[in-house]
């Protein structure tokens, strides 16, 4: 019994250990992040970027927002220290002044403001395709578009 014993007690360290993991993973798709947890996803942590209480809107001032200047998050991520300069209503506040953003740690109210810099990443395009010339075989044809067949199945 003493080894069976020891088994269910490595396996339930493991289960232990695979939930955490799990749950610091999925930290990213919570519908209640914070800021830090918002802005990890971002490049620079998010630095440069329009963040914005979701009430604002509601209060019509939905061109409201801080835009992000400093960010020094814990090594967790869900939590830190973030600046910015803030822009109410489209008027630039305080004299652009960098300020503390205040209540980062509140979940549910914050969003991110889509800008050119969003999570999505850069956008892809393909190379160009050489044309072979047509006298290569079926690498001709398919690197050409073509079906081999060419003007005989017109």
């Amino acid at each position: 019994h003493t080894k069976s014993s020891r088994a269910m007690a490595a396996v339930a360290e493991a289960a232990v250990a695979v939930k955490r993991v799990l749950k610091a993973a999925v930290t990213h798709i919570r519908k209640d992040a914070n800021l830090y947890e918002l802005t990890k996803q971002l490049p620079e942590f998010g630095v440069g970027s329009k963040v914005a209480l979701r009430k604002w809107e509601l209060k019509g001032a939905p061109d409201s927002y801080y835009t992000l200047t400093r960010m020094v998050p814990k090594p967790s991520g869900r939590n830190g220290k973030c600046w910015g300069t803030f822009t109410w209503k489209g008027q630039l506040k305080n004299d652009g002044a960098e300020a503390r953003v205040r209540g980062g740690m509140k979940t549910g109210i914050w969003k991110v403001i889509e800008d050119e810099r969003s999570i999505h990443g850069p956008v892809l395009t393909l190379p160009p395709v050489a044309r072979v010339a047509a006298g290569e075989g079926a690498a001709a044809a398919v690197a050409g578009g073509e079906d081999g067949g060419g003007e005989a199945q017109k």
